[in-house]
């Protein structure tokens, strides 16, 4: 019988209905740049103490993972999107990379296909994501002014906080903080009240505070202040009187 029906006999063979097999998932190739949005029309790349400030301003240097197969206006979505103040930009921008050497370098445009840029363009003027790739305005200067800790610009950072003002803000925005906090800490913070903060507290109230706040009037200096500072500056007022009478 193996012999008349080999087929039937054949246990080598799958049995069954032929199931059609499952496709692989498409794998995305992506390639990393070295992204440096300048604020200006530039011939130069910038220096390294403008790199924290045009980090505050929400420009400066960033890492992207772009897609292998993406177009120009995709380019351009990806590159808004990471940065927004380039939507507001008159006048367009263009890539641009740099020449060899150190220091401050010459910087040279990156020419576009005759559909624009792509990643393949992009991944060659950069030896595969290896080198800067600078996006420099052509005519319109970008704003420099420090943008808010909680801006669209820093949603996707890493946030650290300050240990002296308890201010939180992105990590990479928190040296530039630490040169300019002044090292006190509030009250409901340290406890205490220090030399600075206290000369606050005892200044006078300017004339033009709002209706509906209390105010009590100093009965030693006859000046006018919140009700609930004035304990304290009438525990320090009279000191000061003292101190200020001859003997």
């Amino acid at each position: 019988m193996r012999r008349q029906f080999p087929s039937m006999f054949n246990t080598d063979q799958p049995r069954g209905k032929q199931r059609f097999s499952t496709p692989a998932p498409c794998i995305v190739k992506r390639t990393d740049f070295h992204m440096y949005v300048l604020s200006e029309p530039s011939q130069f790349t910038p220096k390294g103490s403008e790199e924290l400030e045009l980090a505050h301003a929400g420009l400066g240097k960033r890492m992207l993972s772009i897609p292998d197969h993406l177009k120009h206006d995709e380019i351009v979505a990806l590159l808004e999107e990471e940065y927004p103040k380039l939507k507001t930009l008159q006048g367009g921008w263009m890539f641009f990379k740099s020449t060899g050497g150190s220091g401050r370098r010459k910087l040279s445009i990156i020419p576009t296909d005759a559909e624009g840029y792509s990643t393949t363009l992009l991944k060659s003027a950069s030896n595969n994501g290896k080198n800067i790739v600078f996006v420099v305005p052509l005519q319109e200067k970008l704003s420099t002014e420090p943008l808010s800790y909680n801006s669209v610009e820093f949603a996707k950072m890493p946030q650290s906080k300050c240990i002296t003002c308890g201010s939180q803000m992105p990590l990479q925005l928190l040296p530039l903080h630490v040169e300019g906090c002044n090292g006190t800490l509030t009250e409901s913070e340290s406890g205490t009240c220090l030399d600075e903060d206290c000369s606050v507290l005892e200044q006078p109230v300017p004339s033009t505070i709002g209706m509906d706040e209390s105010l009590a009037v100093c009965p030693i200096c006859l000046a006018s202040y919140p009700a609930d500072v004035l304990p304290f500056h009438a525990s320090t007022c009279g000191d000061r009187m003292n101190c200020a009478q001859p003997a």
